[in-house]
């Protein structure tokens, strides 16, 4: 588009601070609607879908979100500049116990029965007011981070669009007959009162090392008197649920009679597993009585341990079950089917009766008298210690193992039976496993490892949850037949009730009610659904599906891609696997893209109570946003693992990378000729010039086949190489042809290096883009065809006429012996501005002429000989380490090199001058000088014309100096005059 535009806002070349550079580029990408236009301006038929995972703003964003966030954007800005539309909506998780547990702080609520004395529709109202409360910061910082969203028109999974999709799932579940509800034992949070899934506890890795209680307990068996079961538990509190002893069936057991232990325990006779005994009685005598096999024992009865609540059914007995090991404890395991899911199902198997003694805040029921109203866990040591004095207690230890905690309020979770609504995972799994087969995994290993493997253990689904704040599960029951109703949509729900209420939450939604032809009322089941079972409709529900978009949704299904963090493997990435198979039988995404963790400096876990975490937005104010992506595109983190955050790597992303890339430009802008336009180069002559585009197409190539194959790291290194090239080598190589009389060799110089930036700027584009912008601006006046931003432009095409392997590789042959020169030199103490004689350079690739002069002129030596150097006093040699390449200086120094090395360092240190006093290429001096040093009087006698072209000055003048230049043991006094 035209440039001479009054309205447009131009970014301006300022002295580099690259935050405020950034935010400048911020304003104009603002005003120009340059987002916008980048994915309206591509066309419908070529879209590139991409989900984004919808986080909490129950807090402000932290590093870990910016990670992901860079990925979020570097990929869809390729795709763009491939041609691809790609819309990017922000979301929002909205329900569920992140906002619940803050909630309930923020009113100084701590139970359920404490809200619904509140009231649901306060407490439910404060969590709508609650959640969206850093969305402004949220979109501050994103934004700020050069991150492309849509804030706009984004979705929240409150939004009654997105809670009627939610339904309309569930409902496609159910009449596909996958959905069920079921009395069983699960995880549980006694603090929050509800029921969680084991994935929700696996993701994050909600494991706590913890002390508790190691107990070994006896047991009477009732038809030999003084003969005990001895088993092991680590969860005392559940003895008053017991019903029945497990053991091995197939394993060796004894009797043994103690011969020590004092009245209680000396001559008992004890039964345990055989292979336990010497752990067990380690320091105990005792004899054996007898051996059994397990089986001998199914069907014994003994006492009740404790007695509070008599069974419904038979109890009190020794089953067989697989899961008693032999590897701790006594081989005898005690079964409480309401606090254990192996308890549970042994339970159903053998039709043992469940005894409940707990109420779903964990505490005590009345009829356990003596802990009645207790929690269940601060009552261990008591039961303990009752269990000693009652001689049932045969030891009392401690152990620390890993325990499960809430993934919100970090409380210890049980194992307790409850209701839920499940999904058959179970029934999905071989079509989960064949679609997962579809879908490309980054890192690779992910897919045949931890996601498939999770798919292969996992248990079916729990979706519901005892709360308040969420999408409510649409069944409805008869309270006189109990008959089920499923709704899976408003329309279906005005059908039947004639109300279609304008919000779906409760308790509006409990409200909700129809008569059934029994003569009782249909009623709304009160569970809400778990928050992942919302995240995981978030490909239908953020555009209505299917109640609108069907067409669009259904062409543009399953997703090109996702990208989060490790954990949402058994997370998010999971939750949309089961719910696309179950539905659709395919997977939601094409390609999925998985980060490690970023961890605090000294490899602990970050958290904001423990002050370890970075403050996101000093970093982006000191480094700038540029230097952070790049940080992260360089780190292993990239390749899900773990890494420990490093401020002092994105200080050098900045050294190594921006200010390097930027200074290019600069020193590109000093020789520029003025309101000329010039040409992108398309055939180089000289060597330097064709090596520089060989490897802008060589990188050009890297970054694309990394980016078409999504491993993103592999895009820092050749993007950091060329940087490196371009300006330690093409540049300082180069130098003297930008300044150079030869004007057809200045022009071609000056045209490469430019085709070299503006196509440098499209190829960091993605992954630096306001570098990439602030560059591309500042080249416009060269260019003959700009666009309005490089977020505009395609994707560099490929010049298969630059590519030169050979070249490349004489070249790289050739930095390797300018290494081991420099190195030699430095060895030997030889100047670098001394020119020498002679090198002799043996066990080299053959090079060319151009090269060899180029190596020459690097490192300041006259004559190239290919072959060992003769033998002599004044020959200086290097190996490399394998012997295969050897180099060799002459060090004798002629009166004619001492003067050129004199010369050489007069001119540095008076450009070093000319810099310090801020003097540009376009300032001509006088210089004045003083000295008594024959060597340099005879230096400026004989080359003042050469010497004044080299330092820009048009002449000397024999006089005082201010400066008191030291060159060797020569010393001259210089001032520098305009």
């Amino acid at each position: 588009m035209p440039q001479e535009k009054e309205s447009k806002q131009e970014i301006k070349s300022a002295p580099f601070s690259f935050s405020k550079i950034e935010e400048q580029v911020l304003a104009f990408w603002q005003k120009e609607k340059i987002f916008e236009r980048s994915v309206n301006e591509r066309s419908d038929e070529k879209e590139y879908v991409f989900y984004d995972g919808p986080p909490f703003a129950t807090g402000l964003p932290h590093i870990g979100h910016l990670l992901a966030s860079a990925i979020k954007d570097i990929v869809p800005r390729y795709q763009t500049m491939k041609g691809h539309r790609v819309e990017r909506r922000f979301g929002w998780d909205c329900h569920g116990l992140p906002v619940e547990t803050m909630v309930e702080k923020e009113l100084g609520v701590n139970s359920k029965k404490e809200i619904e004395k509140l009231g649901i529709q306060k407490f439910n109202d404060a969590c709508r007011a609650a959640v969206l409360r850093y969305v402004a910061e949220w979109r501050r910082t994103i934004t700020r981070f050069g991150r492309w969203v849509d804030f706009d028109n984004d979705y929240k999974t409150m939004d009654p669009k997105y809670m009627e999709s939610v339904i309309w799932v569930f409902g496609e579940l159910y009449k596909k007959k996958l959905i069920y509800e079921d009395f069983r034992c699960s995880l549980y949070c006694t603090r929050c009162e509800t029921p969680l899934s084991n994935f929700e506890t696996a993701m994050d890795n909600n494991y706590q090392e913890v002390e508790d209680p190691s107990i070994y307990i006896v047991f009477e068996a009732m038809k030999k008197p003084n003969t005990f079961f001895l088993s092991w538990t680590t969860t005392p509190w559940t003895l008053s649920a017991n019903v029945a002893l497990a053991v091995k069936e197939d394993a060796k057991y004894v009797e043994v009679e103690l011969t020590k232990g004092g009245k209680v325990w000396k001559g008992r006779h004890i039964i345990l597993a055989k292979d336990r005994l010497s752990f067990v009685f380690a320091d105990q005598p005792y004899q054996i009585v007898k051996e059994f096999n397990g089986a001998d024992f199914i069907g014994w009865e003994y006492k009740p341990i404790q007695g509070f609540i008599k069974p419904d059914k038979e109890a009190h007995r020794v089953v067989a079950a697989d899961f008693v090991s032999l590897e701790d404890g006594t081989g005898i395991v005690h079964i409480a089917p309401a606090f254990g899911e192996d308890d549970f199902n042994i339970s159903k198997k053998e039709n043992l009766p469940m005894v409940l003694t707990v109420d779903d805040g964990g505490k005590f029921l009345p009829a356990i008298a003596p802990w009645a109203g207790q929690y269940v866990k601060a009552a261990d040591q008591s039961i303990i210690e009752v269990l000693k004095n009652e001689g049932k207690l045969w030891r009392a230890e401690t152990i620390t193992h890993s325990y499960p905690f809430c993934w919100r309020c970090a409380s210890p979770l049980i194992y307790k039976v409850q209701t839920s609504w499940y999904i058959k995972v179970e029934a999905l799994k071989k079509k989960m496993l064949a679609t997962n087969e579809k879908i490309h995994w980054v890192p690779e290993h992910l897919k045949h490892g931890r996601f498939q493997k999770g798919i292969e253990s996992a248990p079916d689904w729990g979706v519901s949850r005892s709360r308040y704040w969420g999408v409510p599960i649409p069944v409805w029951r008869c309270d006189r037949c109990k008959k089920e109703r499923v709704v899976g949509s408003l329309d279906e729900l005005e059908k039947l009730s004639g109300k279609r209420p304008h919000d779906l939450h409760r308790p509006l939604i409990d409200e909700v009610a129809w008569a059934c032809a029994c003569g009782g009322i249909f009623q709304r089941v009160p569970e809400v659904f778990d928050v992942w079972f919302e995240s995981g409709s978030m490909p239908y529900a953020q555009v209505h599906y299917p109640f609108e978009n069907k067409e669009k949704f259904e062409v543009t299904f399953p997703a090109d891609f996702i990208t989060e963090y490790i954990a949402q493997t058994r997370g998010w990435f999971y939750v949309m696997h089961v719910l696309s198979n179950a539905l659709f039988g395919k997977h939601s995404f094409k390609h999925v893209v998985t980060t490690g963790t970023i961890l605090a400096e000294d490899g602990s876990k970050m958290s904001k109570s423990k002050g370890n975490a970075p403050d996101v937005n000093l970093i982006l104010d000191r480094y700038g946003a540029d230097a952070l992506r790049y940080y992260f595109l360089a780190s292993s983190v990239m390749q899900a693992e773990s890494v420990n955050f490093s401020e002092s790597e994105i200080a050098e992303a900045v050294r190594k990378i921006l200010l390097p890339l930027w200074n290019v430009f600069t020193f590109f802008k000093l020789y520029a000729p003025e309101g000329k336009k010039l040409r992108p180069m398309r055939e180089p002559k000289h060597v330097l010039d064709k090596w520089i585009l060989a490897r802008l197409e060589e990188t050009r190539h890297e970054v694309e086949g990394a980016m078409e194959s999504y491993e993103l790291w592999l895009t820092a290194r050749p993007l950091a190489e060329f940087v490196n090239d371009l300006s330690t080598w093409y540049l300082r190589r180069s130098r003297d042809r930008f300044k150079s009389d030869n004007e057809e060799d200045k022009h071609e110089a000056l045209t490469t290096l430019y085709s070299v930036l503006v196509t440098a700027s499209k190829i960091f584009a993605p992954f630096t883009p306001f570098l990439a912008e602030h560059l591309y601006q500042n080249l416009k006046p060269w260019n003959a065809k700009p666009k309005d931003s490089v977020h505009l432009e395609p994707w560099p095409k490929s010049h298969k006429e630059f590519v030169d392997e050979k070249l490349l590789q004489e070249m790289s042959a050739a930095r390797e012996i300018i290494e081991a020169g420099h190195a030699l030199r430095s060895e030997a103490k030889l100047k670098v501005r001394q020119p020498l004689a002679a090198v002799w350079v043996h066990g080299s690739a053959a090079i060319s002429k151009n090269i060899e002069r180029l190596i020459l002129d690097e490192l300041n030596v006259k004559q190239w000989t290919s072959s060992k150097a003769p033998k002599g006093k004044n020959i200086v040699s290097w190996k490399s380490p394998a012997g295969k390449l050897e180099i060799s200086f002459d060090t004798n120094l002629t009166d004619d090199l001492k003067l050129e090395g004199l010369r050489r360092e007069l001119v540095r240190q008076i450009n070093a001058l000319r810099k310090k006093q801020g003097l540009t290429i376009r300032d001509k001096v006088i210089v004045h000088y003083n000295t008594d040093s024959a060597p340099l009087l005879k230096l400026l006698k004989n080359q003042e014309a050469a010497i004044a072209k080299d330092i820009i000055a048009s002449g000397f003048e024999y006089g005082e100096g201010a400066h008191e230049l030291k060159i060797d043991l020569e010393v001259i006094k210089i001032s520098l005059e305009k």
